[in-house]
């Protein structure tokens, strides 16, 4: 069970990675919708079907009687079930740009690196979707695993760094930062946002980098529906940070939530450190679990 208070020490795991053809078997024999992050294939073909069988066959992950019917292992049905349908979602997607993409198997589309912490039920359960053709899943019980996972996601090497510049909070008409990145001389851009609208040069260069993490929580009112079934395009309703990467180290971070009637965007520093804190304490407070004595 996940909880505030344990550490890695408590923390233990359950890693299984399966390949596209693995998982559209099982999610398909347990009768598991599409979710969040997973959108079979249509149709699997024969061959396909028969390698990710006999794959999960000799990893004993999934056994099949006289009668054709399926026995899927239980650890591994239980982790799917909370990625199947959650009550909470942790979503951090890095670098929402060109390098955080890569093509999907079979329809060669683009689709973007994803890290979900999937909750229910006292169930944590993260989805890593980082390569073309693989998902892994993993048990959690500690929030130090998941600190571990996002300064990794988000290649944070050094946790305490900050932003160059006053530890204040900066503003930006959102059509002029258009007009800024559309300019060809980033330089001369730089120099525009420092001089005329006050920015720090690292923001300003962060600005003009067209990558972005981004990381948040994730609802929906219908995640409980027996029928419903997610695609690649599914909107969330969710309140997302964010993370435009200073290039010193740090984070300069925008709350969507501050901008949304608005045309003004506003930029706050912050270590990655303070990130990870925060993201781990919006998780804690929308679950109504209150951290111990202990160090997390």
């Amino acid at each position: 069970m996940y909880s505030p208070d344990n550490t890695l020490k408590d923390n233990k795991t359950f890693v299984i990675g399966l390949s596209v053809e693995e998982l559209t078997l099982i999610t398909s024999a347990l009768g598991l919708p599409s979710f969040l992050g997973f959108l079979p294939p249509e149709p699997l073909s024969s061959t396909a079907a028969m390698t990710g069988e006999r794959s999960l066959r000799a990893r004993e992950l999934m056994t099949r009687d006289a009668d054709d019917k399926y026995t899927i292992d239980t650890s591994l049905a239980r982790l799917l079930s909370v990625c199947a349908v959650p009550t909470h979602v942790l979503g951090l997607f890095p670098f929402m740009g060109s390098t955080g993409v890569f093509r999907k198997t079979y329809d060669d589309r683009l689709i973007p690196q994803i890290h979900l912490v999937c909750m229910r039920d006292g169930d944590a359960v993260y989805h890593n979707r980082s390569q073309p053709g693989m998902h892994t899943f993993m048990s959690l019980t500690s929030p130090k695993v998941i600190k571990m996972i996002a300064k990794t996601a988000f290649q944070i090497e050094d946790a305490e760094a900050m932003p160059d510049g006053p530890v204040e909070w900066f503003s930006i008409d959102r059509e002029r930062l258009r007009e800024y990145r559309r300019q060809p001389d980033k330089n001369a851009a730089v120099a525009a946002m420092t001089e005329t609208d006050g920015l720090p040069e690292s923001l300003a260069m962060a600005l003009l980098i067209p990558q972005v993490h981004v990381a948040g929580m994730l609802a929906r009112s219908d995640w409980q529906g027996e029928s419903y079934a997610y695609t690649d395009d599914t909107l969330i309703d969710s309140q997302f940070y964010y993370l435009h990467p200073a290039l010193e180290g740090g984070f300069w971070v925008r709350y969507p939530a501050d901008d949304a009637h608005t045309d003004t965007l506003h930029y706050y520093p912050h270590s990655g450190q303070q990130i990870i804190d925060r993201l781990i304490e919006d998780l804690h407070t929308i679950m109504n679990l209150t951290e111990g004595e202990a160090d997390v």
